[in-house]
């Protein structure tokens, strides 16, 4: 899911950094700068969001800008600050989630083992880094895409 979420970011003198609420989702969290706070508020929301759509749950429309800053005025009484937009990408982000690993046994020939003992490769990058161009291959045959450009852990 793609959407844009109002979010009201305003400083927090007492602490140096940023105060970050999203009204409609009752989403408080805090950074120390105000990039941070954007990547905080997206992050926040995105998880979510993310919950919502795998518990299968109704997910709040975002609320406008006009309805945002009202709720930011009547709950807080605080008009000091800045209300802007957040974007998320649910797929995108849940892609990164399902990024850990799983445990895959691959048997070598003994005398492989030995040089990959005696330098120190591990055979795990080595699997992920050939499976991923092996994968970029048959996305390419298929027209769908690079699988490099999704995940730059590999």
């Amino acid at each position: 899911m793609k959407e844009a979420y109002p979010v009201f970011l305003t400083e927090d003198t007492k602490e140096n950094g940023f105060l970050v609420y999203v009204p409609g989702l009752e989403i408080h969290t805090e950074a120390a700068d105000l990039y941070d706070a954007i990547q905080m508020a997206r992050d926040a929301i995105s998880l979510k969001v993310a919950d919502l759509e795998l518990d299968e749950k109704e997910i709040p429309t975002p609320m406008t800008y006009e309805e945002g800053f009202a709720k930011v005025s009547k709950e807080y009484g605080c008009l000091e600050g800045i209300m802007t937009y957040v974007d998320i990408n649910t797929e995108s982000y849940l892609s990164r989630l399902k990024n850990k690993s799983v445990r895959k046994n691959c048997s070598i020939p003994v005398w492989m083992d030995d040089e990959v003992k005696k330098y120190g490769i591990s055979c795990s990058k080595v699997l992920q880094n050939a499976l991923a161009m092996k994968i970029a291959e048959e996305r390419e045959k298929d027209n769908i895409g690079d699988i490099r450009n999704e995940n730059k852990k590999w």
